[in-house]
């Protein structure tokens, strides 16, 4: 499942948009620290950026990082947010940091964690910018970031 939910589209406060994410082909892996990497891109209609997902790990399985790149304006108190569903489990992710080219806010996951995300269907990317009162977010499927890291050879639950 790579797609987003209808552009421009308000639902209970929440502004949805994008469009088909664009995952990497191939999970990165660095053979010195035996850690990869996968990575999703969720694009807009005007075929920018809107976030990017990426999950760190060790191929074992351990030290899971998950990384969320968001445009620059986002508001730094709460940050991003992943929506793991089924069941609407949160991952909170605090900014870490601001560039030129946007904010990435990360979490190191729990082993729960990583189990809900690689049992998900979907993902939804969520933040609120900093000129608005109005959550704006955007879905891809799971496998977008597990499948390439399955493939790469990752022990996932």
């Amino acid at each position: 499942m790579t797609s987003f939910t209808i552009a421009g589209l308000f639902v209970t406060g929440l502004l949805m948009i994008g469009h088909p994410a664009r995952s990497q082909e191939a999970a990165a892996c660095d053979a010195t620290t035996d850690r990869c990497s996968s990575m999703a891109r969720l694009m807009t209609d005007a075929d920018e950026t809107f976030a990017t997902v990426t999950l760190q790990i060790d191929r074992s399985g351990a030290n899971p990082i998950l990384l969320v790149t968001a445009p620059l304006g986002i508001a730094a108190r709460p940050g991003a947010r992943l929506i793991l569903e089924p069941g609407s489990a949160e991952i909170p992710l605090p900014l870490d940091v601001c560039f030129p080219d946007g904010c990435r806010a990360s979490a190191e996951l729990s082993a729960a964690q990583l189990s809900q995300l690689a049992e998900a269907r979907s993902l939804s990317v969520q933040f609120i910018p900093f000129s608005s009162g109005e959550t704006v977010a955007g879905d891809l499927g799971s496998e977008d970031l597990t499948a390439p890291l399955r493939q790469a050879g990752v022990t996932l639950p």
